[in-house]
């Protein structure tokens, strides 16, 4: 596969220049990215059997990056669950709908937070333990609201 990703930046590129350069480094980032190992963690949110399974989990592997399914604009909350006392919920919440229709007033989206909970495990593990990155991989609560599929026509059965 390197080898052809090879080929074909050079041939783009028709020549040694910049652009072959920009494309010989993505296949470096390809190649790199099939080596390192990735494991999926699937989990039944707010279990506390998939909570208790999580943090086995990670104090077996010890992750340097742990992937979390949670709206990316929420990060900055994170740090501050140190400071509550669990169960909590995370919410972005908008009481002003510009750009949406009025009926659909309010958009909230609300990640409920428990100690017993998957999410927590996984959160507390990267905040707690040095060097350990957390990223969270959904889109944007603004994203999500402008997703959102109210007054979309239901398509008919067929």
């Amino acid at each position: 596969m390197r080898g052809q990703l090879h080929e074909a930046a050079a041939a783009f590129a028709g020549g040694p220049d910049g652009l072959e350069d920009i494309l010989l480094g993505m296949v470096d980032d390809v190649d790199r990215a099939v080596r390192e190992p990735l494991e999926i963690f699937p989990v039944c949110h707010h279990s506390p059997a998939s909570a208790l399974a999580m943090a086995r989990r990670l104090r077996e592997k010890q992750p340097r990056v742990v992937y979390l399914e949670l709206c990316e604009d929420m990060a900055p909350l994170l740090t501050e669950l140190r400071n509550c006392r669990l169960p909590v919920a995370v919410q972005a919440f908008a009481s002003e709908v510009k750009g949406f229709p009025p009926e659909w007033a309010p958009l909230s989206v609300v990640a409920p937070i428990t100690e017993a909970s998957a999410e927590y495990q996984a959160i507390a593990y990267a905040l707690d333990t040095p060097g350990v990155e957390l990223v969270l991989v959904d889109r944007s609560s603004d994203h999500v609201f402008q997703w959102d599929a109210r007054g979309e026509p239901v398509p008919e059965p067929a």
